[in-house]
């Protein structure tokens, strides 16, 4: 249902604050401050709008009304799962020093990589939850070689990922959990796609302008329709194909790159898969 409100403000504010929660208030009319509207307002616009504008508003509205929810949950199932699977990490970590015996020690140390691999699945489904929403942190300096490094010694990815750190800072101005997520997407994807057979290369390169993230692996069958990863939902087909790929592909990292101005390549040649992330330096 769908709310059109005009004329008094304060009439209207007190209108839309009877609203459910799936109703979408859209306020027609003049208004010298529209903030005045609040958060009861899922959007105004001015009385001389079309009809076909004002159609393509609500619709836009409902699909975010739809959405919004879905994402909502997601964000609080991902957090709600991260905790214990931190905790079994922590444990893994602490115990795996302290048993005796090789094989026990090898049992702890696959825990500690699984539970690991599925909080790293975790946070990709969180970072996809909030994809097209507002982006409220402030952008920072990062070091992208140390983010790097950090990310290729996790235990879901130490085993399966080949990468010398570089020994001097790499400076980026950029939200540094959104760089580390698009980071770890990229090499989930490439060990993914590895299968296990085969190591996933990861370079970082200086340009004159800009810095370059690649993971580099060879397909162990000739896939197709990669390219679609940096859609939002361009993984589900290639699962249905049964290509490996992360559920949530990289549409967290491409849409990193378009907000940095940076770039996200996918190419496949000769059945060997990269991924590169280019972002700018800082100035």
């Amino acid at each position: 249902q769908v709310w059109l409100l005009d004329g008094d403000v304060g009439r209207a504010l007190e209108i839309a604050a009877g609203a459910r929660p799936e109703q979408v208030v859209i306020y027609v009319g003049a208004l010298d401050d529209w903030s005045r509207l609040g958060k009861d307002f899922d959007d105004a616009v001015p009385a001389s709008v079309s009809t076909e504008e004002l159609a393509a508003r609500v619709r836009s509205r409902q699909h975010d009304r739809q959405t919004e929810p879905r994402s909502r949950l997601l964000r609080m199932l991902a957090h709600d799962l991260n905790n214990p699977l931190t905790a079994i990490r922590l444990l893994s970590e602490m115990l795996v020093y302290e048993v005796t015996g090789d094989e026990t020690r090898q049992d702890l140390q696959d825990i500690l990589e699984a539970s690991d691999l599925a909080a790293a699945l975790v946070e990709s489904v969180s970072a996809y939850a909030k994809l097209g929403l507002a982006d409220r942190n402030r952008p920072q300096t990062v070091d992208l070689g140390a983010i790097l490094a950090e990310t290729t010694r996790r235990p879901c990815l130490t085993k399966s990922v080949e990468y010398d750190a570089p020994r001097m800072p790499i400076t980026l101005r950029g939200d540094s959990n959104a760089i580390k997520q698009a980071v770890l997407d990229l090499l989930l994807n490439a060990r993914r796609l590895s299968e296990g057979k085969h190591p996933v290369q990861v370079t970082l390169e200086v340009k004159a302008d800009s810095a370059q993230v690649a993971a580099r692996t060879r397909l162990v069958e000739a896939y197709a329709g990669l390219d679609s990863l940096r859609h939002p939902h361009g993984s589900t087909p290639l699962r249905d194909a049964r290509t490996p790929v992360s559920p949530t592909g990289l549409a967290h990292a491409e849409q990193l790159a378009n907000s940095m101005g940076g770039q996200l390549d996918i190419v496949v040649a000769d059945r060997i898969v990269t991924f590169a992330l280019e972002l700018p330096l800082s100035r």
